[in-house]
């Protein structure tokens, strides 16, 4: 098939799902509930499935009222009308999918894990339900009867266009088919959300599609726009978008600042990056499909950096469009602003989003003062993103949507997008409805950069691969940046990538198999020259590539494995202190060359509760110093000053001037009664990803080989100076394994319920060759590393496969596929706040009249500030500073601490160190 017959093809596909997927609604059943104020609004029978079945008929060549005459009288949950084995066939098959979910996919409904769902075959449970009280059931097949006919237009349209579709042969895979599906849907839903919110007001319709809200007349309510209407206007808009989202070539950043980010550093530290360029250069002379990159580099290599150069010479559109996706809100903001005064990249071009806009205020006023309803069809409510900044106007195809969605604009059209990945999550993620047509408008006009891309848990993973996916069939090029990317994650990676690209060349024109258009995968790092992978030996070739011994240098990580002397909670915690001073005595230095000899560092721990009880213990046991917390459970504003403070004072690129040259830091050491001073900071994993902090020294508890590098390169990361004593002690156990808990690697790390059985690291790793802490050390035959990429590739496997569609075809077509699967857990959050002024705790739950506050007091447990705390302000301070950000109190003081289980628990309240559950 040639490229305008294909073209003609794909637009015909979303007009036809545009002109059909409503046509459910002309039941007596829908235009009962839509104009019966009284009648029921959950239907046994959802009007798109009554829609795909009259597609079906209507693909026999049956006119509309024959169609309707066809219908089943009795309906019952059962499995939908494609071949399991056999999953999407033919374009055909295609229409009446989008047509069937374009309001939800298919069930089963996800009961518990997906692990207990997934032998249920994909079913019709979420389309066909069981309402046995409804009216429906007195008279089905009154019910479900044509109320009134169709204008005669409409009919003939939607025959020439059957006929039309019926004609054609496509001669294309099941990936292609799955694009197409996936693309034409999500036009779809687009077209039918703008569509939907106009206010049209055909009050005499003889069938309504949706009525006007809050207007009744005779008490009915009163249509707003006229079924025929809605059908032929969504299916000129879905054809419009499909185009849209394929074709249009969108404007990006000007050659002049293209230049400026991929002008050569001019320093030998980053002499690789230029090496990397070339040989990239060289590859898009020889391929010209999409590209996925994995960029491992280590720490201080100029990651951000090389990974836009890197999309700069691989750039295969006019002008160079990117995303970069991060999984903190906080890095989110960093990095748009690294790229604004690093890059150069003006703010016209530039636009950042996280989905909270108090976030962004606080980090606005932390800049500033550093430098000085009712639905008939039953659509859930969708978390709000939109962009902050002005932005580029939309192109004409696009300008009525970016009108109804307030704020989408500002996300689709500007050169360069940082996004916390929960946006770009819904694009790999059909369920997720609007946010899913939205993220994938996105990511059909750039490339795509995936910072730290093993920061998630296995199960989340999924979610990021189906990004990866939908990134690929679209055309883009994928950089996955991270030095620590387990091998069973990156061939899964690998694999995801290349089977978007050959399921995208369908929509970059190509229907048939073995086109000329091929994907590539490269890898590239500091220690080792560029490596074009061979797909059918990626896996290999990526291990190879990651365990390259590294260049002989001075260590500036040198790790020692600590021994508990007891297991026990006690043992751990002065196990702790006794590597505190060892290593204070080792890496402690002059503050201003005075009499006062100072050391930062830091305590990595795994959870929040631990964090706190170590934090109260270490005030007890060094008086004379500083101790702080650093995790996720504290007060919204307290937390930001916080990551202000440290964001400041270990930026060590100029060495220890910014800490000698805090007023803050010069106070504490001013007042401090002994000659030696130890700032001490408590983290949880927080602080492993995405903080460009510089330590002097740390201690860490293990949860996993990724999280002892990740916290080793907060030590020593600026500076790179050469040591010759350990400023890296790892525990031989973790506080769980302390408590004799089992599994003890988990929530976070990455041990199954079944256990290892060992938890002693002397054991789990072989110290004598553990001479410096760097990203190779994950890859290395370690009894630990092993066991972690075994109970990786144990709960990724399934899912890829059926992600790849070598499993179960059909799978992706199910709801419970994306909600097993998902980017954040399930638990319940709830939502804290401490009221200044009344002083106490409340929680924000659901009531009758919507979200109240209720006095929690009663559940809070109040312990009082430590004098030897730092990185802490009072409530008073707290206030004026959110006071002066323009930051209501409330909020300031707000904080999300998660539910086990239906009831609400106690909390305790450090003023110094934060909330535990």
């Amino acid at each position: 098939m040639n490229d305008p017959q294909l073209e003609k093809t794909l637009c015909l596909l979303a007009e036809l799902a545009g002109d059909s997927h409503d046509l459910g609604k002309a039941t007596r059943l829908f235009q009962e509930k839509l104009l019966n104020p009284d009648f029921p609004i959950k239907d046994p029978v959802r009007h798109e499935w009554v829609s795909l079945l009259l597609v079906d008929q209507l693909l026999t060549g049956k006119t509309i009222d024959e169609a309707f005459d066809a219908l089943p009288k009795t309906y019952s949950k059962g499995r939908i009308p494609f071949d399991n084995k056999a999953g999407i066939k033919t374009l055909s098959d295609a229409l009446r999918f989008v047509v069937a979910t374009h309001h939800g996919m298919f069930g089963p409904r996800l009961d518990g894990s997906y692990l207990k769902s997934k032998a249920l075959p994909v079913d019709s449970s979420k389309h066909v339900r069981e309402v046995p009280e409804h009216t429906f059931y007195s008279d089905p097949e009154y019910f479900i009867s044509q109320a009134s006919a169709f204008e005669p237009e409409t009919e003939e349209k939607l025959i020439h266009s059957y006929q039309e579709l019926t004609g054609i042969a496509a001669n294309t895979t099941s990936q292609g088919l799955k694009a197409i599906s996936l693309i034409t849907r999500a036009a779809l839903i687009l077209a039918d959300h703008t569509v939907s919110s106009r206010e049209t007001k055909h009050a005499d319709a003889k069938l309504a599609a949706n009525p006007i809200r809050n207007l009744l007349k005779d008490g009915r309510r009163v249509p707003n726009q006229d079924l025929n209407y809605h059908l032929r206007e969504v299916g000129l808009l879905a054809a419009a978008l499909s185009r849209g989202i394929r074709r249009f070539v969108w404007p990006g950043l000007k050659s002049e600042v293209v230049s400026k980010i991929t002008q050569p550093s001019g320093l030998t530290r980053f002499e690789w990056q230029d090496i990397a360029c070339d040989s990239l250069s060289s590859l898009r002379k020889t391929v010209d499909g999409p590209v996925l990159l994995l960029n491992v580099a280590g720490t201080g290599c100029g990651k951000t950096r090389m990974n836009a150069k890197a999309l700069a010479v691989l750039n295969r559109r006019p002008e160079l469009r990117f995303t970069t996706a991060l999984n903190l809100r906080t890095l989110t903001l960093q990095t748009g602003t690294a790229y604004r005064d690093e890059l150069e990249i003006p703010a016209s071009d530039l636009q950042c989003i996280i989905g909270d806009r108090l976030v962004k205020k606080l980090y606005e006023h932390q800049q500033a003062s550093a430098s000085k309803s009712f639905d008939v069809d039953e659509n859930p409510a969708e978390r709000v993103f939109e962009g902050h900044f002005l932005a580029p106007e939309p192109p004409a195809w696009l300008s009525e949507y970016s009108a109804m969605a307030e704020g989408q604009a500002n996300i689709i059209t500007p050169s360069v997008l940082v996004a916390t990945i929960d946006f770009l999550a819904a694009a790999g993620d059909p369920s997720r409805q609007g946010h899913h047509g939205a993220a994938i408008l996105r990511l059909a006009n750039s490339d795509l950069i995936l910072d730290e891309i093993d920061d998630y848990d296995p199960e989340a993973f999924i979610a990021v691969l189906r990004i990866v996916e939908m990134a690929a069939m679209l055309g883009a090029n994928v950089v996955a940046s991270t030095a620590t990317l387990p091998t069973p994650m990156a061939e899964a990676l690998i694999q995801t990538f290349l089977h978007g690209a050959e399921a995208g060349k369908v929509l970059n024109g190509r229907l048939c198999r073995g086109c000329d258009e091929h994907a590539a995968v490269a890898i590239i790092g500091e220690r080792q020259a560029p490596c074009i992978v061979d797909r059918n030996d990626a896996g290999a070739q990526y291990h190879s590539f990651v365990t390259q011994p590294s260049p002989a240098r001075s260590s500036t990580k040198i790790p020692k494995l600590v021994n508990l002397q007891e297991r026990s909670e006690q043992g751990f915690f002065e196990r702790v202190r006794n590597s505190i001073i060892e290593l204070h005595d080792n890496h402690q230095w002059e503050f201003r060359g005075g009499d006062k000899a100072v050391s930062i560092g830091l305590v990595r721990v795994a959870n929040i509760k631990t964090a706190i009880q170590l934090a109260e213990f270490l005030c007890d046991e060094f008086p004379n110093d500083r101790i702080a917390t650093y995790h996720a459970r504290d007060f919204l504003i307290q937390r930001h000053r916080k990551e202000a403070v440290l964001d400041s004072i270990l930026n060590r690129k100029k060495g220890n001037s910014n800490l000698e040259g805090s007023p803050y830091i010069s106070g504490l050491v001013n007042s401090c009664q002994s000659s030696s001073l130890k700032l001490i900071v408590v983290a949880t994993p927080v602080e492993e990803v995405g903080r460009d902090h510089d330590f002097d020294w740390a201690v860490i508890e293990p949860s996993s080989m990724r999280s002892i590098i990740q916290t080793s390169g907060r030590v020593n990361r600026h500076r790179l100076a050469g040591v010759t004593s350990p400023n890296i002690h790892i525990l031989n156990l973790n506080f769980k394994a302390c408590q004799n808990r089992s599994p003890a690697f988990a929530r976070p790390g990455y041990e199954p319920a079944s256990g290892w059985g060992e938890h002693d690291l002397s054991r789990l790793l072989d110290w004598n060759g553990v001479d410096e802490i760097n990203s190779q050390l994950r890859f290395s035959g370690h009894q630990f590393c092993q066991l972690e990429d075994h109970a990786i590739k144990t709960i990724i496997d399934d899912p890829v496969q059926k992600l790849l569609l070598h499993k179960k075809p059909i799978e992706w077509t199910a709801e419970r596929f994306y909600r097993g699967f998902k980017l954040r857990a399930n638990e319940r959050q709830d939502v804290w706040r401490y009221s200044v002024v009344v002083d106490r705790f409340e929680v924000i739950e659901e009531g009758v009249a919507g979200n109240v506050l209720l006095d929690r007091e009663s559940l809070v447990k109040r312990v009082p500030a430590r004098d030897n705390a730092w990185l802490y302000w009072g409530v008073k301070d707290n206030n004026e500073y959110a006071e002066q950000a323009g930051i209501p109190n409330d909020r300031a003081f707000e904080l999300v601490c998660p539910r086990y289980g239906d009831t609400l628990l106690p909390i305790t309240f450090s003023e110094s160190f934060g909330v535990c559950v």
